[in-house]
């Protein structure tokens, strides 16, 4: 089964696209070494903001064309198809492939937001190409949105990155909260994720941005 990595968090400059983009090449690297037959990861990016396309295609310049944007916008008969030529190889790896932001996410979130199945609208496409990749990793938004939603419904893990502060800290278990609300439906009760995929779970909050030199950090972590 080829696992879904979402990072996410409400609040933002704690490391999270740092974090996804590393982690999709972390893997990629990892299989090739490992000399697994596909090595092939997908990093999606869900923010308006486009931090993880612009570090790892070098330019956002994607627009309704050839972005995530045209996958959400596109018929259920052809959002999957639209995907695969929406993604563009990264500047990074070989086998590091992107679904690229764009601005017009922002507008997205407005048009979608009292359609019904919006939510799903990256799941289902994504669902059915998932088996051409080892690895899937979604960056989202420091909110959560609609966009959030889907990368959330989407996964088969969430990551929480966090900085070793207090009210960061504080805040965690409402975020951990929210995204064990996934499984039975945030918005739809009778929400059904795609079969070869399991409900999301809170997998892991690893310390982003932490002073090693701090010792308040350090007892934070522990």
């Amino acid at each position: 089964m080829t696992r879904v990595f979402v990072f996410t968090n409400h609040k933002g400059g704690v490391g999270k696209s740092t974090s996804a983009t590393n982690t999709a090449l972390g893997i990629a690297g990892m299989l090739r070494r490992a000399g697994a037959p596909n090595a092939r990861v997908l990093l999606i990016d869900t923010d308006s903001q486009a931090h993880a396309t612009l570090v790892t295609t070098g330019t956002k310049d994607y627009g309704v064309d050839n972005s995530l944007y045209t996958v959400l916008m596109a018929n259920r008969q052809n959002a999957a198809q639209t995907l695969l030529n929406c993604i563009v190889q990264s500047t990074w790896d070989a086998d590091l492939h992107v679904l690229p932001a764009s601005p017009m996410l922002e507008g997205a979130e407005r048009e979608l937001m009292d359609i019904a199945g919006a939510p799903c609208r990256l799941a289902d496409p994504l669902s059915r190409i998932i088996n051409r990749y080892a690895a899937i990793v979604i960056d989202t938004r420091p909110s959560f949105s609609l966009m959030t939603e889907m990368g959330l419904i989407a996964a088969t893990d969430a990551i929480v990155p966090v900085e070793p502060r207090y009210l960061e800290t504080v805040g965690l278990m409402s975020v951990i909260g929210k995204i064990n609300d996934i499984p039975e439906g945030w918005r739809q009760p009778n929400l059904r994720l795609p079969d070869d995929a399991a409900p999301v779970s809170a997998t892991g909050v690893p310390m982003a941005m932490a002073e090693q030199r701090s010792i308040r950090a350090c007892q934070r972590h522990d």
